[in-house]
């Protein structure tokens, strides 16, 4: 049995809702990500990385659902150029499945404003990157959005002049 079959007993040190896989998860891919970001991209710094940390209180969505449409409806609205990029994995047990797709359509955008808003799919849970064949669409994705987003000067320039 390993430490993400392992049925935890709530303690002092480990309360209710202490999910082992999270911890184990957690350490794996911090560790990962401050050795690439050192090593590779030959960043310093002193502070630590933190993924998953204490972030009491929070207040923006206490005893409801954190929702953020309005913010991103107005922002699109100011910037229609503005693309989105929103991933989701089909076995997703932190975010409901068509949640994202609600909300988007929940949001009345103009057609021409709603077409900036990508959303893809993934046969994954919540973190899309552990499963290989996810990992390889998310990274071809990732490129084609990119390549997407970024305008060429000559655009800019016009997008500047209007």
């Amino acid at each position: 049995m390993t430490a993400f079959h392992r049925h935890s007993v709530p303690t002092r040190d480990r309360p209710a809702g202490f999910r082992s896989e999270r911890r184990s998860g957690q350490r794996t891919f911090t560790a990962t990500f401050n050795d690439y970001v050192r090593r590779e991209l030959h960043f310093e710094s002193d502070l630590p990385y933190e993924t998953l940390t204490n972030v009491r209180p929070w207040k923006n969505a206490e005893n409801r659902y954190l929702n953020v449409a309005e913010a991103l409806r107005k922002a699109k609205s100011r910037n229609p150029y503005l693309k989105v990029w929103i991933c989701r994995g089909h076995y997703d047990l932190a975010t409901p499945y068509f949640a994202a797709v609600h909300t988007v359509n929940q949001m009345e955008l103009d057609p021409s404003i709603r077409k900036n808003i990508h959303l893809t799919y993934y046969e994954s849970g919540h973190m899309l990157y552990v499963y290989q064949p996810s990992l390889k669409k998310f990274k071809d994705d990732f490129s084609n959005f990119l390549a997407d987003v970024i305008m060429p000067p000559s655009a800019a320039v016009r997008w500047m002049q209007l």
